[in-house]
């Protein structure tokens, strides 16, 4: 998430609602506006699948459950699909 977005995990310079980039991508995936979270350089309409698996699934893989984490076997088709299109 933190290649993806372009900034730290905690960002104390950043706006209160920004300040920790799980929450803050969490907030913008409910609005339904992820892709806003990525790097200006690296939002292009041919890469929006792409950075929206990343970003959901980071979200997902840094939730406290770990009845909510994905797990690993049961992602590697799609992790083995995504490295191949990238």
């Amino acid at each position: 998430m933190e290649v993806v977005c372009g900034r730290r995990l905690i960002e104390r310079r950043a706006y209160k609602n920004e300040e920790v980039l799980v929450d803050w991508i969490l907030e913008l995936w409910e609005k339904g506006k992820i892709f806003d979270a990525a790097e200006e350089s690296i939002r292009q309409e041919e890469n929006r699948g792409e950075v929206k698996l990343v970003l959901e699934l980071g979200v997902l893989c840094s939730h406290q459950a770990e009845s909510i984490r994905p797990d690993i076997f049961g992602h590697a088709d799609l992790e083995w699909s995504f490295a191949v299109s990238v």
